[in-house]
């Protein structure tokens, strides 16, 4: 079984101008709540903030303006080159990913699987990794890899993952995720039925 699943070009290059002028908004007024590469819009933000501005927030598939956040994690092929084999926490099983900015095939997302006995623990570098966050220790091998670039995905988040920039430029790529807790890949498969 595939750990994401694409959804049409046309879907997605519907979605990533208005996803482009939200991380615009909030990376000028910084206006969000900041993890580790992260900028984080909460539910109160949203509807106090940028619902008036960006009216098109409440016609996202699978998200609940009353209860999900929207998080931009952002990479840089010199600074923030990699992520680290984690699983997303709470109950992220699955969630809609959208490209945003610089998402190129220079930017590789892999599930992998880990090998004899798990060490994993959440961040303790509170500088670095959000200390929610559990991180794999162990070894591992890969089990598939892709590449967000032009098509929004439905993503596996509770499967051990990382992120690898293939580059060295100083150059942020972004995504957006909705993170909505508990979806299943069913539910998604069936709300995204026309644009698979």
């Amino acid at each position: 079984m595939h750990n994401y699943i694409e959804l049409s070009k046309k879907f997605t290059d519907f979605w990533q101008p208005k996803w482009q002028s939200l991380y615009d908004r909030i990376d000028e007024t910084q206006n969000c709540k900041h993890l580790h590469w992260k900028y984080v819009l909460e539910p109160n933000k949203v509807k106090e903030d940028y619902l008036h501005d960006f009216s098109w927030l409440n016609e996202i598939l699978s998200y609940n303006i009353d209860k999900d956040s929207i998080v931009f994690f952002k990479t840089n092929g010199e600074q923030k080159p990699n992520v680290k084999p984690h699983v997303d926490p709470g109950e992220m099983h699955w969630a809609l990913v959208f490209p945003v900015y610089n998402c190129t095939e220079d930017v590789v997302t892999s599930w992998v699987e880990p090998l004899g006995n798990i060490s994993a623990n959440y961040a303790e570098y509170n500088n670095c990794y959000d200390t929610a966050v559990l991180n794999l220790r162990s070894d591992y091998k890969v089990i598939e890899t892709y590449a967000i670039t032009d098509r929004a995905i439905m993503f596996k988040g509770d499967q051990w993952h990382k992120v690898t920039s293939l580059h060295n430029r100083n150059e942020t790529r972004v995504i957006a995720k909705i993170w909505s807790e508990h979806l299943t890949l069913n539910y998604l498969k069936d709300i995204c039925k026309d644009i698979i």
